[in-house]
């Protein structure tokens, strides 16, 4: 049993000790990239490629030293983005694959997917939280998820810093800015044009468990 991230890395693998040494020798180990582009026809990378549940069986795989092996593969979606941020794959001798494989990477996906699910749900909780602890002491507020999403914003910044596409490409990267850590107040103000003029808003993250898990944007001053 392995585990992928969306790009496509092996991030662990578990499983009997004579089977993981052996697929070590070809590369199906930690630390390793079996993306499609890396690897060519093979489960997880083709999994993530086409976003679905596969079983790649044995010659089916595009490099023969890899013919020995059958892979069934379930990428992991998180909500609200449109492409797989993980994946479960079953790998194990061609000859010894059952096909019930295929049915437990998809039940250990959905499984992973729905505890994703509840985190994001706490997270969120979290930021609009901080949201309506702020709401009555100052003019426009914003708050967004960690995925850049719009989750809460009181009339004011409706007017002036949500449009109906959302928000600027400005804000947006100051915003993925302070989730990343990368800029903190004073280093995350910045400047947009609202419908009444130029407006100054701070972006400061909301954290939870040490982590960045949104963005409370504030309205500081209009001139």
């Amino acid at each position: 049993l392995a585990y992928f991230d969306g790009e496509g890395w092996m991030l662990s693998i578990d499983g009997d000790a004579r089977v993981v040494d052996r697929v070590a020798e070809i590369e199906f180990r930690p630390g390793a990239s079996w993306a499609e582009d890396s690897a060519a026809t093979n489960g997880p990378g083709t999994a993530l490629a086409e976003g679905k549940a596969i079983e790649v069986f044995a010659s089916e795989h595009f490099v023969s030293k890899w013919q020995a092996w059958s892979c069934a593969a379930a990428p992991v979606f998180e909500p609200g983005r449109e492409r797989p941020v993980g994946l479960v794959d079953i790998t194990g001798p061609w000859e010894m694959q059952r096909r019930q494989a295929i049915l437990v990477a998809r039940a250990i996906a959905r499984a992973v997917q729905e505890r994703l699910r509840a985190a994001n749900c706490v997270r969120d909780e979290v930021v609009r939280h901080a949201f309506l602890t702020l709401r009555s002491t100052c003019d426009a507020l914003v708050a967004v998820d960690a995925r850049g999403h719009v989750i809460g914003a009181n009339e004011p910044a409706r007017r002036r810093i949500v449009t109906p596409d959302g928000l600027s490409l400005d804000v947006k990267s100051a915003i993925a800015d302070v989730l990343r850590g990368a800029s903190r107040p004073p280093g995350g103000e910045v400047h947009i044009m609202g419908a009444n003029g130029k407006a100054t808003l701070i972006a400061s993250p909301v954290q939870y468990d040490g982590t960045n898990v949104g963005v409370i944007l504030r309205a500081v001053a209009v001139r």
